[in-house]
């Protein structure tokens, strides 16, 4: 027998460097540069988009030129009325030409090329998003509720970028070229008023960027919210069952009411700052055209401007304000845009506590023991466990037992890696767990937690998670020994059952089961239960526990248990208490002698432990 004493309380006062490198933090990242990155497999579509929008812009430009020409070439032109007449056919049949192909069908192709390439991004960030999440350690998921991260990527945060590159597609390069062209054509009539032209495009953008600023801010915080509020709103969703027991639906609407207007408030406040910002950006618009007419008109009764020219150049002018008006709103929805991609982008900056060893994998023998080696493990600053050393050899079945809260199921967690010790190792067949990959690790252990998790899918599916290649003899020998087959064969479909959402549609016992079976199928080295029978009935739970005395020979087994009767058939029985083991031996050795164990049993006898 091996006992150990917690070490002082002091020696644990700060986080650790695992838990400062996951604590999750927004940062702030080049929108452009990162937003190509996703772009980067459909250059080919972009180059090709942006092509047919040059046309597009050129051909808008030609359709600006069209009332100089018009004016001064046909309407004011010393030629018969004949002659003027066929003139203005052909201009109008070029006219026509230059808007339904150059502009409408180079638009519309380029549009549906960039609609591909942005489809393509969404879809690369959403899966680098879900993939990287799925591979975050349990320290950054305790941080951030699932409900958060769901609306990362179908709520504001990926809508808004989703928003900003239809307006892009849409707007943004064709009314560039545009521009640039329209402003060359009127330089090329009067250097003036393409000054004036030139300036009035100037300030807009020197707006835009300013307000792309202050939206970008105002919609960071508003995404916050909302993703802070739509994280409780899911979690009060999936404890609808608790809250109907408490009675607490008036004051969960309540809160809920109150996290909507904080939520309208906030958008309110986005949707009038926006509003007043394109205010400014019209009242250039309509200043600069004054500034144009008067100009034009001074420079036509001196002689150094033709009236088509003007006439042509307010034309252009009044065909741009719109495209201003899209590029304005472009730029706030880059804002918005910026924002979320910022919170997508710092939790794909987020770097996990448990991370993948870079070098070569060593292999694990098929026969590993379980050893933890001087372990030590602080949470969020506070000692948890304290100089812990085992060694289960390959095979042995040991009982984990002691109070809530004495450390039990922080051992098994970080023998799964799920977090990696502040001090100390954990070693499988004498490999530490830092040299192998989670997967690795994980695929060597089949657990059964407290509470099965089952997901909205058929009872094959929820058991093949574990073991993909399953067969149906595979699953339902699985659910036999884990004494599931006989209520799973009653189901509508058996095996081919959906299950409600984690396994409503069952009992506590029979998703417990469900659990067991899934394990079981793995046929893994190492079995953990942690309280596997504690949702059973008597009559349950000492069939399964006399199916787990039969099926884990051959194989280590990690039993958590509070209810002792099911610990009988362990090899060994090892006793925490304040994160330290204080007792290690058999279950018939520790019954015998006073101690721990002892009290543990004599108090569960005596009806005070359940």
């Amino acid at each position: 027998m091996r006992a150990q004493n917690p070490p002082p309380r002091s020696g644990f006062s700060t986080v650790s460097a695992a838990e400062k490198s996951s604590q999750f933090r927004e940062q702030t990242f080049p929108f452009w540069k990162t937003l190509w990155r996703y772009f980067q497999n459909s250059r080919g579509l972009i180059f090709a988009a942006f092509g047919l929008n040059i046309v597009c812009g050129l051909a808008i430009t030609a359709q600006n030129a069209v009332p100089k020409y018009l004016t001064d070439s046909i309407l004011l032109a010393d030629l018969p009325d004949t002659v003027k007449v066929n003139r203005a056919i052909l201009l109008m049949a070029c006219y026509m030409f230059v808007c339904l192909v150059g502009r409408m069908l180079c638009w519309h192709v380029s549009m549906r090329l960039f609609a591909r390439a942005c489809a393509r991004a969404l879809v690369g960030i959403r899966t680098d998003f879900f993939q990287h999440v799925n591979f975050l350690c349990l320290r950054f998921h305790e941080q951030k509720a699932s409900g958060e991260l769901l609306s990362y990527l179908f709520g504001s945060p990926l809508a808004g970028v989703q928003q900003f590159l239809f307006q892009f597609v849409l707007i943004v390069p064709f009314v560039l070229f545009t521009l640039l062209t329209t402003l060359a054509l009127v330089f090329s009539w009067n250097p003036i008023l393409a000054g004036i032209l030139f300036t009035g495009l100037l300030l807009n953008a020197w707006v835009s960027r300013g307000a792309t600023r202050q939206v970008r801010d105002l919609n960071q915080s508003y995404q916050r919210l909302e993703s802070s509020v739509s994280g409780r709103a899911s979690e009060l969703l999936r404890g609808q069952k608790a809250v109907k027991i408490l009675g607490a639906e008036d004051s969960v609407v309540e809160r809920f009411r109150q996290d909507a207007e904080n939520i309208g408030t906030r958008a309110y406040d986005v949707q009038v700052r926006s509003h007043l910002q394109g205010l400014k950006s019209e009242t250039i618009l309509v200043v600069f055209y004054a500034m144009i007419t008067v100009a034009g008109t001074l420079l036509f009764v001196s002689g150094r401007v033709q009236l088509g020219e003007i006439v042509a150049t307010l034309a252009a002018y009044a065909s741009i304000q719109p495209l201003i008006g899209g590029l304005f709103q472009c730029a706030l929805a880059q804002g918005v845009a910026h924002a979320g991609l910022n919170r997508i982008e710092s939790v794909l900056a987020h770097k996990t506590s448990t991370p993948e060893s870079p070098a070569a994998e060593a292999e694990i023998p098929q026969r590993p023991d379980v050893e933890l080696r001087d372990v030590v493990f602080a949470y969020r600053g506070s000692p948890v466990i304290h100089g812990v050393s085992l060694l289960v050899p390959f095979g042995q079945k040991v009982a984990f037992v002691g109070h809530s809260g004495c450390g039990k199921s922080t051992v098994v967690s970080l023998m799964l890696r799920l977090y990696d010790p502040s001090g100390g190792k954990v070693l499988l067949g004498g490999i530490d767990l830092r040299e192998l990959s989670m997967q690795t690790v994980r695929r060597q252990f089949g657990v059964v937690p407290q509470e099965t998790f089952l997901f909205h899918e058929s009872v094959k599916e929820n058991i093949c998670l574990a073991k993909p290649d399953a067969t149906d003899e595979d699953i339902v020998a699985a659910l036999k020994r884990a004494n599931a087959w006989e209520f799973v064969r009653e189901l509508p479909d058996t095996i081919h059952t959906i299950l409600g959402e984690g396994g409503a549609t069952l009992s506590g016992g029979q998703r417990q089961r469900i659990g067991i079976a899934r394990a079981l199928a793995q046929q893994p080295a190492i079995f953990i239960f942690d309280e596997a029978t504690s949702a059973l009935d008597t009559a349950s739970e000492s069939l399964i526990t006399e199916t787990l005395t039969h099926a884990l020979k051959g194989n280590t087994a990690f039993v958590i248990a509070h209810r002792l009767s099911t610990i009988r058939f362990c090899d060994r029985v090892v006793v925490f208490d304040h994160g330290a083991i204080v007792q290690d031996g058999t279950y018939t050795e520790l019954a015998s002698n006073p101690g721990p164990f002892r009290d543990l049993l004599d108090a569960q006898n005596g009806g005070l432990i359940t």
